[in-house]
């Protein structure tokens, strides 16, 4: 895959790492199973079988075209009930998850996605690679019947995709089958974003993150259009964020490609197959996480680790792999003095329930929650945050008067600089320990919560 230099893939990549991008998933990327023609096609010549328009299941066309033959060659033709009928067609597809969905979804840097697409395949995708099948990717849309804003993505961790042109099983005109249901779209967006209220933290995101299109198949025009309001300034001026359009080279004007090098310097066109893209970004995104777990510095080989399962009651210690030896250093100095500590050891290799089971733990199980802050936490994206938000959606009373949730600084990373850690956080003392090593006060004080807390309301 030569589409990007050495340079630029590492570019890329730390963006993921920081997780300062968001993939923006079209309708060419989506497919309803391995072999198959894109999900919109497929769509596109069932719907045009039981209108009649003349094209055939096996003819590629895209649904605009099925839409629009019908609309101007059908006299009477009436447009609400297309809506209904796609959805229909949509329920009737086979859906199997192709393997270029399931390696987008196993990139874990990537917690917010953007789709295109009304069907909910890439929904069904982080359901099935994350969550074991079950129904826990949230979901948002936006429409010009009404919007179902983010969560703030700045303290919001888990898994998340928005529907930027509507979801098929909302109420017609909802989401978007043709292009003048796109311009309506985006013309109501415009609106939205102008009057800076409605959808703050989906703009807010739009308008600070990098951005990789994949499979986004929009017209020339539309497409700058909706970099435009996406980004929310003119498109001569000079920005400190990226945008990546991974597509096929017949698939990008030339027009298209001249105003990218002009006037939107940010814009990388890379002339490829989106899913052949995916393919080599999953492939070295893999290769650098191996890279970075056998650069990290081992754990200490005379260091007891807990019992696999957590006592109820314990103390949790959550850190970021790059800071294990910090973490068992602070459980020693807290074990010395009679705490019963646990730290999780799976994170260094991760088994099939691993997550689900930190997570029963994090909220049932532990007496004290301690995050330890690093630059490497507020460098990832990683799983250290997941247990953060836990912990503080357990508590009622999280980030006020530190009973259970106690941030540590274990490097000079600076309290006012925290960009990761939940914001409570912030209101509450935060202790410092460099490299993990305990103070007298700082076990007096885990000791004295450890204590109160086995008997108080959490357990």
């Amino acid at each position: 895959m030569n589409c990007l230099s050495e340079f630029e893939w590492s570019e890329l990549l730390a963006s993921i790492e920081a997780g300062r991008l968001i993939p923006v998933v079209g309708d060419q990327f989506i497919r309803a199973d391995v072999s198959s023609q894109p999900l919109n096609v497929l769509v596109a010549g069932q719907l045009a079988n039981q209108l009649g328009t003349g094209w055939s299941a096996e003819s590629p066309s895209t649904l605009n075209d099925v839409v629009t033959a019908y609309m101007s060659e059908v006299n009477g033709a009436r447009l609400v009930p297309l809506y209904s009928k796609t959805r229909d067609v949509l329920n009737e597809v086979k859906f199997q998850t192709p393997e270029h969905l399931r390696k987008l979804a196993r990139i874990t840097d990537f917690n917010l996605f953007l789709t295109t697409s009304f069907a909910p395949t890439l929904e069904n995708a982080l359901n099935e690679v994350r969550f074991g099948g079950a129904h826990r990717c949230e979901s948002c849309h936006f429409s010009i019947k009404g919007c179902v804003d983010l969560p703030d993505w700045k303290e919001h961790l888990g898994t998340c995709v928005f529907y930027l042109l509507g979801k098929a099983d909302l109420a017609p005109r909802s989401f978007v089958i043709w292009d003048a249901d796109a311009i309506d779209s985006i013309l109501h967006f415009h609106d939205l974003v102008n009057d800076g209220k409605s959808i703050p933290h989906l703009q807010s995101a739009l308008k600070e993150f990098d951005l990789l299109f994949l499979g986004v198949s929009f017209a020339d025009w539309l497409t700058r259009f909706l970099l435009r309001v996406a980004r929310q300034n003119r498109h001569s001026s000079d920005t400190d964020y990226s945008e990546y359009l991974a597509e096929r080279g017949c698939d990008v004007a030339e027009s298209f490609v001249g105003f990218c090098r002009g006037a939107r310097r940010g814009t990388k066109i890379l002339r490829c197959e989106p899913i052949a893209f995916v393919d080599s970004l999953f492939e070295r995104w893999t290769a650098r996480q191996i890279a970075i777990a056998h650069t990290t510095i081992s754990p200490r080989r005379d260091f007891v680790w807990p019992e696999r399962w957590m006592p109820k009651g314990a103390v949790f210690i959550s850190y970021a792999h790059e800071d294990v030896l910090a973490a068992q250093r602070m459980a020693d100095g807290l074990r010395q003095a009679g705490c019963n500590v646990w730290l999780d050891r799976e994170r260094l290799s991760a088994g099939e329930n691993w997550e689900n089971s930190l997570e029963i733990q994090v909220k049932r199980q532990c007496s004290v929650f301690i995050s330890l802050i690093s630059r490497s936490t507020e460098m990832s994206a990683g799983y250290c945050h997941r247990e953060r938000k836990w912990a503080a959606d357990r508590d009622p009373d999280f980030g006020r008067d530190g009973s259970f949730y106690v941030p540590v600084t274990i490097d000079a990373t600076q309290v006012g600089e925290l960009a990761k850690e939940n914001l409570p956080a912030r209101s509450i003392n935060v202790w410092q320990m460099p490299q993990g090593e305990t103070t007298r006060e700082f076990v007096s004080r885990i000791i004295q919560l450890h204590k109160a807390n086995q008997t108080g309301e959490f357990l």
